[in-house]
């Protein structure tokens, strides 16, 4: 199998495993704090950035600039972490190089 193809399979792997563990360590925060101070620490919390955002409104521009930098940020890391993945599985002996496929394999305008 493609190299590639395994560590990009790998990094989503590992992120959905670093979502999942964040989701649960903020499940169990809020299970230890129990119903009534949860809902008045996310009434302070909330209260908060309404004060703090509703009188200040960004720009459209601004806000497409900032999703588009996250965008991007994101989609580099992942990238960093495909290729950290592949370089790994190659120092390993895992899978198959894309590069030492015969060219005559690949498909037209690939």
């Amino acid at each position: 199998m493609n190299r590639n193809v395994v560590a990009r399979c790998l990094a989503l792997v590992l992120i959905g495993i670093c979502l999942a563990t964040y989701v649960r360590h903020d499940i169990e925060k809020m299970n230890h704090m129990g119903r009534e101070q949860f809902l008045a620490s996310k009434a302070e919390t909330q209260a908060r950035r309404f004060d703090r955002t509703a009188n200040t409104r960004a720009p459209l521009v601004v806000s497409v600039i900032a999703a588009v930098f996250l965008i991007v940020c994101v989609f580099l890391s992942y990238e960093l972490l495909v290729f950290a993945i592949s370089k790994g599985l190659k120092f390993a002996g895992i899978g198959t190089d894309s590069s030492a496929t015969p060219r005559s394999l690949h498909p037209p305008f690939s």
